[in-house]
């Protein structure tokens, strides 16, 4: 009599523990708390080691939305991305109604996977909402076998579990119960042919670029020899005037080639006058005057050449304006060529607005098209301009991408100018298109450069 005494006694507690478990599901006040208790609560009617609540997500895979003992789990861990591949991959082998054993043969094509969890006893419990819609399932493993009874229990938990969850949906009207009401009360036609004429509205075309002030007419200033740069006379966005010193080169080595050509003059002037004073009493030296009054000249020739170095190693300003350049000290002690750009001399009241416009976003342009200009120094003051000239190939920009080079002038009336090397935000427009053309334009680019249409 003690047995079946106990065996009742036993049977009662886990009927009672099973209705707590199943009032606790159905009070859940919000989704994240119903999955904590599934999780970790529902032990109480069903002892089991460790629980994984996985729930349907994008494109009918299952993600793991709670684990047992952690209230927020890390879904790049290795343990919830190896849960994730192995319930994806033995999908089609799991019960698909009521609570059953998983074996491994079932998921041969997760065989890593299955062996990196090495679970014991895996049982999945599946949940399908009362509409006959998948939700998703319980993934429970123990060490101790699993009885019938407790099968049957995990059946009974999964309902109620599957309608809390679905009463715990966000609320709102589903979007096929919209349709169908519009439908209803035929108001579909008329939207559809509202939306079309709103698609057919005429909008502007336009485009966002980086852009930048610069000079429209800059003079560079290089060196006019090869040399080394010995100073740096101006700071950078300085106003000079003509004649003022810019900076100069090293003079030493053209220094040195001048002493040298005079020496070689003055050799080349004494061996004239002693061939001169020979020719009196030799007539057959006067043969050699006219080589050596050629070689002074020659010698004559390269003093003045290197004399005229001299006076040119130091570079001055040809105009007023202002000097543009990185830093003095990028320059000094370096060698430079013949033409190597040091500096611009750029007129402040000369200036442009310089737009790249990125391939991707270019749009048709023609010379005259408005732009807009917002500077970062100044986002609240925006500068028009007129498109003055667009590059028709593509080049890099500073950012390092592939654009179309824009040039555009300031309107009359624009007081103060920006000042040259400062960013911007250009917006250009080009010309009228219709608001679908707008809106779609860059995926119908997209859909037939990978479809090939």
């Amino acid at each position: 009599m003690t047995e079946p005494a106990s065996d009742s006694a036993r049977a009662l507690r886990e009927l009672v523990a099973l209705l707590q478990v199943e009032r606790l599901a159905r009070g859940a006040s919000a989704r994240d708390e119903l999955a904590f208790l599934v999780v970790n609560d529902a032990r109480r009617a069903v002892a089991f080691d460790q629980a994984a609540l996985m729930i349907e997500g994008l494109g009918g895979t299952l993600v793991v939305n709670a684990l047992t003992g952690v209230s927020r789990h890390a879904p790049d861990s290795p343990r919830v991305q190896n849960l994730n591949r192995l319930i994806n991959r033995c999908l089609g082998a799991l019960p698909a109604e009521e609570p059953g054993l998983v074996g491994r043969e079932a998921c041969a094509d997760a065989a890593d996977d299955w062996d990196a969890l090495a679970p014991a006893n895996p049982l999945w419990v599946p949940l399908v909402a009362p509409a006959g819609t998948r939700i998703g399932g319980l993934w429970l493993t123990r060490d101790t076998p699993w009885r019938q009874a407790e099968l049957m229990q995990l059946g009974f938990l999964s309902h109620a579990i599957a309608h809390a969850w679905e009463a715990l949906a966000p609320r709102g009207i589903a979007p096929r119960e919209w349709l169908e009401r519009l439908r209803a009360r035929r108001y579909l036609p008329r939207i559809a042919l509202a939306v079309l004429l709103v698609l057919l509205f005429p909008v502007r075309q336009s485009a966002v670029a980086p852009a930048e002030i610069a000079a429209r007419n800059p003079q560079l200033m290089s060196p006019p020899v090869e040399g080394v740069v010995e100073s740096i006379a101006v700071q950078p966005n300085d106003a000079v005037r003509k004649g003022q010193l810019l900076f100069s080169l090293d003079p030493r080595l053209i220094r040195n080639r001048h002493e040298v050509a005079q020496k070689s003059l003055e050799v080349a002037r004494a061996d004239f006058a002693r061939a001169s004073q020979k020719a009196f009493s030799d007539p057959a030296s006067k043969s050699e005057l006219t080589v050596l009054k050629a070689v002074a000249e020659q010698r004559q020739a390269e003093v003045q050449y290197t004399a005229e170095l001299l006076e040119r190693i130091q570079v001055r300003a040809p105009a007023d304006g202002v000097v543009a350049f990185s830093d003095a000290s990028d320059w000094l002690g370096r060698p430079v060529r013949v033409g190597e750009k040091i500096m611009i001399l750029a007129d402040p009241q000369e200036v442009e607005l310089v737009v790249w416009l990125p391939v991707d976003e270019a749009i048709a342009l023609e010379p005259g098209a408005p732009i807009e200009a917002f500077l970062t120094t100044d986002p609240t003051r925006t500068f028009h301009a007129t498109l003055r000239l667009a590059s028709y190939t593509a080049e890099k920009s500073q950012e390092q991408v592939l654009s179309y080079r824009i040039r555009a002038t300031f309107d009359e009336g624009t007081d103060p100018l920006p000042r040259i090397g400062l960013q911007a935000t250009a917006k250009v427009y080009g010309e009228r298109v219709t608001l679908f053309y707008y809106v779609f334009r860059r995926p119908i680019a997209v859909a037939r450069r990978w479809l090939g249409l």
